[in-house]
């Protein structure tokens, strides 16, 4: 669900430079999603994937995982 937090209190402690996955406890992306769905997806995760400029948030039950693909 997009949702647009450039201006929320998503806490940056912990931020480390140069790295690319990130989750996160007690921002406003999380906390705006509907409560129902998190309750039936439970437990769910917020994770931040950052890309440059731009960021990707994504709550999750499962596990992020990743893998050097080769071209």
């Amino acid at each position: 669900m997009p949702l647009s937090t450039e201006e929320g209190d998503t806490p940056n402690e912990g931020l480390v430079s140069e790295h690319f996955a990130y989750r996160l406890e007690g921002a406003a992306f999380a906390r705006f999603q509907s409560r129902a769905w998190k309750e039936v997806n439970a437990p769910v995760t917020h994770c931040q994937f950052v890309t440059g400029w731009a960021c990707l948030d994504v709550l999750t039950a499962a596990t992020p995982a990743f893998a050097i693909v080769r071209r």
